[in-house]
């Protein structure tokens, strides 16, 4: 009887090993899952970061060569500049 409870223990026991590495390999798992996550968030963030630092060095460099051209014409338009030899 001794022999038999001690297998059904034994038998027990690696069950409850089985089952604990399971667990621990599925939340392994979840907690590499959850870190590249992480990283795609946190790669996609610098991304929109670098593309709106981008669309804003655009929007001011047109702005620049808008009020450049504006310029330009203004003194073209007062006479003191003309279009061939650009003398102001």
């Amino acid at each position: 009887m001794n022999k038999l409870l001690a297998k059904i223990a034994s038998a027990l026991a690696l069950v409850a090993s089985l089952f604990a590495l399971v667990f621990r390999a599925r939340a392994k798992q979840f907690k590499a899952e959850a870190q590249q996550q992480k990283q795609r968030a946190d790669q996609a963030e610098q991304i929109q970061q670098a593309s709106d630092q981008l669309q804003e060095d655009l929007y001011t460099q047109a702005q620049q060569h808008r009020k450049e051209q504006q310029d330009a014409q203004a003194a073209i338009d007062e006479g003191r500049r003309d279009h061939f030899n650009a003398d102001y």
